[in-house]
């Protein structure tokens, strides 16, 4: 038996995820691969379902959870709290910028692609919708003014 699970995030993560993993969709449903850091997220955060939790769940993310060799059988862990989920959104737009700041700083670096192409691109790749280039653009930049205050000064 299949076991999903279906919970509300960001609109720029839900898209993301469904496009990174446009091929492990089945009927609507996101299959996150084995291996991937976002699975063993997933799997480390589920919980047993407690009495008064709704069975039918909504949101704008409808993962499938699969039953790992070890671990946590789905047919009892299958819940995820806010905590857990606003957990996964952490680690969801962490592997985002991740991917996406670090093909920026290489593409720049290794063909002179300006960023805001890179961004274009990214955007047209995973067909989000939900954010503006200008956004992630913004994002970047504070991103890499963070990374410079954190770099020690050479004297």
């Amino acid at each position: 038996m299949s076991y999903t699970l279906r919970f509300q995030i960001k609109p720029l993560l839900a898209e993301y995820l469904y496009g990174r993993y446009a091929d492990s969709i089945e009927n609507g449903t996101l299959h996150l691969p084995a291996g991937c850091y976002l699975q063993f997220t997933l799997q480390e955060l589920l919980s047993r379902r407690p009495a008064n939790a709704l069975l039918r769940e909504t949101g704008n993310l409808c993962l499938r959870l699969t039953a790992p060799h070890r671990g946590k059988n789905p047919a009892n862990y299958n819940y995820l709290t806010q905590d857990a989920i606003r957990l996964f959104e952490q680690r969801t737009l962490n592997q985002l910028q991740l991917e996406l700041f670090d093909r920026m700083m290489k593409e720049r670096r290794l063909s002179g692609v300006p960023y805001i192409e890179t961004v274009r691109c990214f955007i047209e790749k995973y067909n989000i919708g939900s954010i503006s280039e200008d956004g992630l653009m913004k994002a970047f930049w504070r991103w890499k003014r963070n990374m410079k205050s954190k770099t020690p000064s050479q004297e």
